[in-house]
């Protein structure tokens, strides 16, 4: 039974690599081409400055954000949702939702495997929903707009609520002084909308060094 395991996890993260690969060499295709086609091509420095505006924000993110839901959707569900995208406000609850369902923990090889095919049916009906629902709303987009726009920016926080009362749920001691130390901040530090994802460490390492101690203390 290990050595199926093993087996398992070896083919997915063999298969991940590759396909994260080509991922990345698909999406740099594309402003290749752009350029050929076009025949303009960028200049070094305006690259380099670029990506050094973006990259002192998102490049934390991007570290922070693989090591933050990988123990929550497993091996298999982290290269999947990183490639198809969408994992905080779609892959994440889908993944949480499937686990809560059948009563399994990401860290076993259900969990793994559940974890996967949830995501992969996510994907699945979200492309097919929202093909579908282009073509049907293409009449209505002005009333769209105008009407439902305002909605839209409560549609993730909404998620997160939602999601974040599942895991308050089962140990809330442990949402106390992350909580606190975030709604302080998004009252008196933060400003600007730019900056928020900044803070996601920080939350981050809040909440393993308080669990930590609470643990330790045996306060949870």
């Amino acid at each position: 039974m290990k050595n199926n395991s093993m087996d398992y996890m070896d083919r997915v993260h063999r298969t991940g690599r590759i396909s994260m690969i080509i991922i990345v060499i698909l999406l740099l295709m594309v402003p290749i081409l752009l350029c050929m086609q076009s025949g303009v091509w960028p200049q070094g420095d305006w690259i380099l400055s670029g990506m050094l505006a973006v990259g002192m924000i998102y490049l934390p993110i991007g570290v922070i954000e693989v090591l933050n839901y990988s123990p929550l959707i497993g091996s298999g569900g982290t290269y999947l949702a990183f490639i198809t995208g969408n994992i905080s406000n779609m892959k994440l609850p889908c993944a949480v939702n499937a686990l809560e369902v059948t009563k399994t923990n990401v860290n076993t090889r259900e969990g793994e495997v559940i974890s996967t095919i949830s995501i992969a049916v996510s994907t699945i009906v979200t492309t097919v929903i929202v093909g579908v629902g282009v073509l049907l709303i293409l009449p209505f987009k002005d009333f769209m707009i105008t009407t439902l726009a305002p909605i839209s920016e409560y549609i993730l926080p909404s998620i997160f609520g939602a999601l974040g009362v599942v895991f308050i749920s089962k140990s809330w001691k442990l949402s106390i002084v992350p909580l606190l130390l975030m709604t302080l901040l998004f009252i008196f530090v933060i400003r600007d909308d730019s900056i928020r994802a900044v803070f996601v460490p920080v939350a981050s390492l809040v909440s393993i060094v308080c669990a930590r101690l609470m643990y330790k203390k045996q306060w949870v």
